[in-house]
C-alpha cells in the first residue's frame, strides 16, 4: 500500500477551485490589502534588515545621483564622438575618429556590399582630410604618406569584399565595383584639377593623387556581355540610387549654388530619360538595355560623389562629372544653329571669291576651293531638307551638318577669312551609343579628298 502522503498529494492535485471560488478568493485578498496597507517605514525596515546594500543603492537620492552620473557620461561620450568627426590627422581626437567611431560603424556593415560602400566612404574621408590640411598649409610629407597608405588600405579592403561577393553573387560584386571605381575616378580627376591650379612644383596633393590613381588601376570592373548584372537587379539599383540622389540634392541646398542645383537636376532628368530608353529596349535588345543601365548607375554614383564632397565641387564642374545629354529637340536645335553658322561662312567665302580678282589669288587655289564650296552648298541643302522631315533622323543630320561645317571652316581658313586658332565645333555632349554609331557610320562626303587638298595647299602656303 502506498504511503498516506503520496495518496494525499495525488488527491490534492486533482482538486481545483471553481471560477466562482477563484473570484471570491481574489476579492477577499484585495479587500484585505486595501484595509491593511503596508506602511512605508515598515517596508524600508524590512528591506534594510534583509538587504542593506540594495536598500542603499535603490534609495531615491542615490538612484537620482546614478541617473545624473549616467546622463553626464552619455553626454561626454556623444560630445567627444561628435567633435572627433571634425578631426584631421595631427589632432588629439583623430585617433577616436578612426579607431573608435569608424570601427564601430564598420561593425554595423552587415554584408560585403555594405562593407564596400563603407570602405569607399572612408577613402573619400581620408582624401577630404588631406585636402583640408593642404588648404591650411599643414599637409606635410609624413601626413601625405599616411593618407596615401590609408587610401591603399581602404581600397584593398573593398577589393577583398568584392572578391568575396564574386564567389556568391556576381551581380552584387559588379555593382559594388562600380561604386568603388566611380569614387576613385572622380577623386583622381578632382585631385588632378587641384594640382593644375596650384603653382608649378608646389602640388601638395601629388602623392595622394598618385595613390588614388594606382588604386583605381588596381580595381578591375568587368562589364562584358556574360558578366553584366541581371536587368531586374540593375533596375532596382537605379531606382534606389536615383531616390538617394534626389534626397541628397535636397540636402545640398545650403552648400551648392543655384546653378549647380539646376545642373544636377538636369543630369538627373537626363538619367531618367536614359533609363526610360533602356526599359524600351528590354524586350528587343536586353544586352544594350543592361549596358545603358550600367551607364546610368555610374552617372548617378558620380553625381552622388559630387554632391557629398564639397572639395570635389570646388575643383570640378558638373559637366566634368556627367556631361549633359541633349534631348532630340535640343539636338535638332543645335544642328540648326550649326548649319546657320555654316551658311554664314559659305556666304563670306562666296563674297570673297566674287570680289577677288585673279591677280590677288592664283587660279590653282581657286580651282581647289571651288569643289569644297560646291560640296558645302550640297551638304547645307541636304541638311535643310532632312530637317523638314517628321520625324527627323537626328543622327544623320548631326553627321551631315558637322561634316559641312568643318569643310567650310577649313576652306575659310585657307582664304584667311577666319583666324587659324578658331576652334571647330566638336560634339562634347553625350549621345546615346546607338546614335553615335550611326553618326560614325554615316556615308562620307564625296569631296572628302578636298580636305586633303586644302590641308596640302595650306602647308604649301606656309
Amino acid at each position: 500500500m502506498k504511503r498516506f502522503s503520496e495518496q494525499f498529494n495525488t488527491k490534492a492535485k486533482s482538486i481545483k477551485l471553481t471560477a466562482t471560488e477563484k473570484n471570491e478568493l481574489r476579492e477577499r485578498v484585495v479587500s484585505y490589502m486595501e484595509y491593511h496597507p503596508l506602511q512605508q517605514s515598515e517596508h524600508v525596515a524590512v528591506v534594510s534588515k534583509n538587504t542593506p546594500a540594495i536598500s542603499f543603492i535603490l534609495s531615491p537620492k542615490m538612484w537620482q545621483k546614478f541617473q545624473w552620473a549616467g546622463s553626464f557620461i552619455l553626454v561626454c561620450v556623444v560630445s567627444i564622438s561628435y567633435l572627433a568627426e571634425r578631426a584631421v590627422p595631427g589632432d588629439a581626437l583623430y585617433a577616436i575618429k578612426v579607431g573608435v567611431n569608424e570601427e564601430v560603424r564598420s561593425t554595423m556593415a552587415r554584408g560585403s556590399y555594405e562593407k564596400v560602400v563603407w570602405e569607399t566612404e572612408r577613402l573619400n574621408r581620408r582624401i577630404a582630410e588631406a585636402r583640408l590640411l593642404a588648404s591650411e598649409g599643414r599637409l606635410t610629407e609624413e601626413v601625405g604618406a599616411q593618407v596615401a597608405s590609408a587610401v591603399k588600405e581602404h581600397t584593398d579592403n573593398a577589393r577583398k569584399e568584392i572578391e568575396n561577393l564574386q564567389l556568391t553573387d556576381k551581380d552584387e560584386a559588379t555593382l559594388a565595383a562600380i561604386e568603388l571605381t566611380t569614387a576613385l575616378d572622380v577623386q583622381t580627376t578632382s585631385l588632378r584639377n587641384q594640382s593644375e591650379g596650384e603653382a608649378d612644383g608646389q602640388s601638395s596633393t601629388e602623392q595622394i593623387e598618385e595613390s588614388v590613381l594606382v588604386a583605381s588601376q588596381a580595381v578591375d570592373l568587368v562589364t562584358e556581355q556574360d558578366t553584366l548584372p541581371a536587368y531586374d537587379r540593375l533596375m532596382a539599383k537605379v531606382e534606389s540610387e536615383t531616390t538617394r540622389a534626389h534626397e541628397l540634392l535636397t540636402g545640398v541646398v545650403d552648400s551648392a549654388t543655384q546653378e549647380e542645383q539646376n545642373d544636377i537636376s538636369r543630369r538627373l532628368e537626363d538619367i531618367e530619360r536614359k533609363v526610360a530608353v533602356a526599359m524600351g529596349l528590354e524586350q528587343t535588345d536586353e544586352i544594350m538595355a543592361r549596358q545603358d543601365l550600367i551607364a546610368a548607375v555610374q552617372q548617378i554614383h558620380r553625381l552622388i560623389v559630387f554632391m557629398t564632397n564639397i572639395d570635389v565641387r570646388e575643383n570640378m564642374t558638373v559637366d566634368e562629372i556627367v556631361p549633359v545629354t541633349l534631348t532630340e529637340g535640343e539636338r535638332v536645335d543645335q544642328v540648326k544653329l550649326q548649319i546657320t553658322e555654316a551658311q554664314n561662312i559659305l556666304n563670306q567665302i562666296e563674297t570673297m571669291l566674287t570680289a577677288t580678282t585673279s591677280e590677288l589669288m592664283s587660279q590653282d587655289v581657286l580651282n581647289k576651293v571651288a569643289p569644297a564650296v560646291a560640296q558645302g552648298k550640297v551638304s547645307i541643302e541636304k541638311v535643310t531638307q532632312l530637317l523638314l522631315l517628321d520625324p527627323v533622323d537626328v543622327g544623320s543630320v548631326e553627321g551631315e551638318s558637322l561634316e559641312a561645317y568643318n569643310l567650310l571652316i577649313d576652306t575659310a581658313r585657307l582664304l584667311n577669312i577666319l583666324p587659324v586658332e578658331t576652334p571647330q565645333i566638336e560634339t562634347v555632349l553625350e549621345i546615346p551609343a546607338a546614335e553615335q554609331e550611326q553618326i560614325e557610320m554615316a556615308p562620307e562626303v564625296e569631296a572628302s579628298t578636298t580636305d586633303a587638298v586644302i590641308v596640302e595647299s595650306t602647308i604649301e602656303a606656309m
